[in-house]
C-alpha cells in the first residue's frame, strides 16, 4: 500500500493516521507508540534537520541582503515568475516597486491578481520593460524558481535578453536546502 513512499513518508503517514485515531483515546500504549514513532521520524531525518540549523533553507534572505546593499531606492524589481520571489520581498528594506509580468501588474508579497495573467514571452517582456523604463531610472530583473531547471517560457526569455545584451547578471543563488534559486539581473536600458 505505501510502496512508492520513502521510509520517512511512510512513518509520517502512519503517524498522522495513528494520531487521528488516538485524538480522544488516552490509551497509554498508543501514546507510547506515537512517542516512539516521533523519535524514529526525527532520527531518520536528523541530517536535514541539522542542515537546516546551520545552512539556509532558502536563498531569499541572501538575495534580499544583496538588494538592500546594492540596489538603489525607487528602483523597479521586474519579476518573471508568478510566485517564488515572494519569499525574498519581506526581507527587503529598500523603497522599491515590484512588477510581475506574468500577473501583468504591480504587486507586493500579499497581493495577487490572476485575472490579468499573461503568457511570458520575449515580446511581452521587452515591450513591458521599455514601457516601464520611462518611469524608473534603474530596473532589475528577478527570476526565482524551485529546482535547477528554468521553466521553459522563462528560460527562452532569459536566453534572448542575455543574447541581445539587454541584461547583466549581478546575483546568483548560493546552495540552500529547498532548491530555491534566485537570479538578479540589471536591465540595460535603451539610450
Amino acid at each position: 500500500m505505501f510502496w512508492p513512499f520513502s521510509l520517512l513518508e511512510r512513518m509520517c503517514i502512519l503517524f498522522v493516521v495513528m494520531t487521528t485515531l488516538n485524538l480522544y483515546n488516552k490509551n497509554g500504549f498508543m501514546q507510547l507508540l506515537l512517542f516512539i514513532l516521533s523519535i524514529c521520524m526525527m532520527i531518520t531525518h536528523f541530517t536535514p534537520i541539522k542542515f537546516d540549523f546551520y545552512h539556509n533553507y532558502s536563498d531569499s534572505k541572501n538575495v534580499a541582503t544583496y538588494i538592500n546593499k546594492n540596489v538603489e531606492d525607487h528602483s523597479l524589481i521586474f519579476l518573471l515568475d508568478s510566485s517564488r520571489h515572494v519569499s525574498a520581498i519581506p526581507y527587503i528594506k529598500k523603497d522599491l516597486d515590484y512588477y510581475n509580468l506574468k500577473l501583468n501588474s504591480f504587486q507586493t508579497y500579499i497581493t495577487w491578481n490572476y485575472k490579468n495573467a499573461i503568457p511570458i514571452s520575449y515580446q511581452n517582456t521587452i515591450s513591458k520593460l521599455l514601457e516601464l523604463s520611462k518611469q524608473y531610472k534603474k530596473i532589475y530583473i528577478m527570476i526565482a524558481y524551485q529546482s535547477e531547471i528554468y521553466p521553459n517560457d522563462i528560460s527562452l526569455v532569459t536566453t534572448e535578453l542575455l543574447k541581445k545584451n539587454k541584461m547583466t547578471l549581478i546575483y546568483t543563488s548560493t546552495n540552500n536546502l529547498s532548491g530555491e534559486v534566485f537570479f538578479l539581473y540589471q536591465y540595460q536600458k535603451e539610450n
